[in-house]
């Protein structure tokens, strides 16, 4: 028994020993990680395929304030969005003259809805101020809102107003058809045609609107004679410029005069003539003077007069045969001057 307890105490040292060694953590291996893998229960199946997409961010992004751009209106009018302006515009452009050998300042009507209809042509009213007055005339005496109400109640077809500057100098008339017209037609959708542009003048402008209108047969298919004071020059002329008109281009013609106006005898003058040769026109003589107020009271009057050759006008502008103008580069692309 001595001899085994000898031989067992050695024995348990080693085991001692060997156990000490294999619990001792080793200082060079690298620590445990314990990954938790998820299990998937049998009763929610795995997805059979990724999404087509991913969104590329989730988080939440701050509202931004903005304001809606009007729709781009395009060129096919059932792809255009109803338009609701029921006012025009007016701009007023420079037209450089070596006619009349002076920028023309021009003020022109745009009708309601111009800009959001690019697919449409329209006649033009070209209209002369009066001695002493300017280009805002017209405007001034309610040629532009009477048109807007006439518009909006398909009383005339939309159209554009052309209301140049007179400054002096015996060619303006001569700009008028060999310098503005060119401009008009190659800045604005304008008709280029005799029977879709009329010409209209108040006092002195209706002087031009003689001169001008009887020795340009090919360009105006209606005068319109506002106040009419014809030019001491041509009172000698008017009868052979009549004279020398074909029946193929006969006029429209409208002359209205104030029954107390110093100058009704230049207004009765050419009635007579007319009345003498057989020329259809109109002739109407009503309370007033020679005053912005006499016209500002019958401008609706003029517009409705001048639309009613016009029928269904605009047109189309696919279907508007439009003729080289002659108008080169210095006269195209012409900005407004504000």
């Amino acid at each position: 028994m001595h001899n085994f307890t000898r031989l067992l105490i050695p024995f348990a040292a080693v085991v001692l020993f060997l156990s000490a060694c294999i619990a001792a953590p080793r200082l060079d291996a690298p620590p445990t990680i314990v990954l938790e893998i998820p299990t998937v229960k049998a009763s929610q199946p795995l997805p059979t395929a990724l999404p087509t997409s991913l969104p590329t961010s989730t988080a939440t992004a701050r509202p931004i304030e903005t304001h809606t751009p009007a729709p781009t209106p395009t060129l096919l009018p059932t792809a255009t969005p109803e338009c609701q302006d029921v006012a025009g515009t007016v701009t007023e452009i420079d037209v450089p003259s070596p006619t009349a050998d002076y920028p023309m300042r021009t003020r022109v009507y745009l009708p309601p809805c111009y800009e959001a209809r690019p697919d449409l042509a329209y006649p033009v009213l070209y209209l002369l101020h009066g001695r002493g007055h300017t280009q805002a005339t017209w405007d001034e005496i309610g040629v532009n809102e009477a048109a807007d109400q006439l518009i909006a109640s398909d009383a005339a077809p939309p159209f554009l107003i052309v209301m140049p500057r007179e400054v002096g100098g015996d060619r303006f008339g001569d700009a008028v058809v060999i310098d503005l017209i060119p401009v008009i037609e190659a800045n604005f959708r304008a008709i280029d045609s005799r029977d879709y542009r009329a010409l209209g003048g108040m006092s002195r402008g209706g002087g031009w609107t003689l001169r001008i209108g009887l020795q340009y047969l090919q360009t105006f298919g209606a005068l319109g004679f506002h106040s009419l004071a014809i030019f001491f020059v041509d009172e000698v002329r008017v009868n052979g410029w009549i004279d020398d008109v074909p029946e193929s281009e006969l006029l429209q013609i409208y002359i209205d005069i104030g029954e107390v106006d110093d100058l009704i005898i230049s207004a009765e003058f050419l009635h007579e003539l007319l009345e003498d040769k057989g020329i259809t026109h109109t002739f109407i003589v009503q309370p007033g003077g020679h005053s912005t107020a006499y016209w500002s009271a019958h401008v609706e009057e003029y517009l409705r007069w001048y639309a009613a050759a016009w029928g269904s006008a605009p047109f189309n502008l696919q279907d508007v045969e439009q003729s080289e103008s002659g108008c080169d580069d210095t006269c195209r692309g012409l900005l407004p001057t504000r």
